[in-house]
């Protein structure tokens, strides 16, 4: 949520989406917007096969947590995660 916690730069604050995580979520969703990011910076730099390979892992640690993928966080992540796959491969 723009505005709120981590997102806004606040990297103590929980977002709207991570208050209800169990910490084993979190820690993974934590690692999944970690991945995203890092992917993220590789797509500004024209760096599209990694920045693919990045976003798909980020995908698959919110996919290996059965618990994570049925949270709006999870979800959010995960679909933000699978169209940069698909701005990637344009």
């Amino acid at each position: 949520m723009p505005g709120m916690g981590a997102a806004a730069g606040n990297p103590g604050l929980p977002t709207a989406n991570t208050v209800n995580l169990t910490p084993k979520q979190k820690t993974d969703w934590e690692d999944a917007e970690k991945l995203k990011n890092e992917a993220n910076t590789l797509f500004k730099a024209s760096k599209f096969t990694d920045a693919c390979s990045k976003y798909a892992a980020a995908v698959s640690m919110i996919r290996l947590n059965d618990e994570l993928v049925k949270t709006k966080s999870g979800k959010d992540t995960e679909i933000a995660c699978r169209n940069n796959i698909a701005m990637c491969k344009l």
